[in-house]
């Protein structure tokens, strides 16, 4: 399986591309700077663009169900704690974010949502002097709720890794008949 860095992924924003309304609007409704190394992570790279964490599944035949392949990502700093992204948030939805976590003290904790996990976890970044731009995870199911991850997103995503599964030998086994809606296993006798 093939493992690559996260940040390779991902895409940078077009030379002529401006959000800085973007940044403004989101300031002068949150109150806040946003951090220096998020705004300038935020600036260059396209957080909204596709990119697949989701798990890749296949229809298997010798089950008559879906299965997944192997592959996933992972996070350096704990093998165990970090979940698939769902999705990175852009600033607007980072606000809602906010407002449907506002039973965590998330003002208090001077923290904005940056990105959905696929569970009730969120990554936060801090915009307080004591955590600026410290990336922390908030996880509703432990009883410390508040983890930091690291010391800016670029440090923070340095260890996330992405491990591709081995899509290539799964698609040299298919084939496709004519006439038919769905593919089939090389090698593998239907029971139809």
């Amino acid at each position: 399986m093939k493992e690559v860095n996260f940040l390779n992924q991902t895409k940078v924003r077009g030379f002529n591309e401006d959000i800085s309304h973007e940044l403004e609007e989101f300031e002068e409704l949150m109150q806040i700077s946003l951090p220096p190394i998020y705004k300038l992570f935020y600036t260059t790279f396209d957080i909204t663009s596709y990119f697949s964490t989701y798990p890749l599944y296949f229809l298997n035949p010798k089950f008559n169900k879906l299965s997944r392949l192997p592959g996933g990502m992972r996070y350096d700093f704990d093998k165990n704690k970090l979940p698939t992204f769902e999705y990175f948030m852009d600033l607007k939805t980072s606000i809602q974010g906010f407002n449907n976590y506002s039973e965590f003290n998330l003002k208090q904790e001077e923290l904005f949502p940056i990105i959905k996990l696929s569970n009730d976890m969120i990554i936060n970044v801090g915009y307080g002097k004591e955590n600026l731009d410290h990336i922390v995870l908030l996880d509703i199911d432990k009883d410390e709720l508040f983890l930091k991850m690291g010391d800016d997103i670029f440090h923070f995503l340095r260890g996330v890794i992405l491990i591709e599964p081995p899509v290539k030998a799964l698609y040299d086994k298919l084939y496709l008949n004519w006439n038919e809606e769905f593919w089939r296993v090389k090698g593998h006798q239907s029971t139809d």
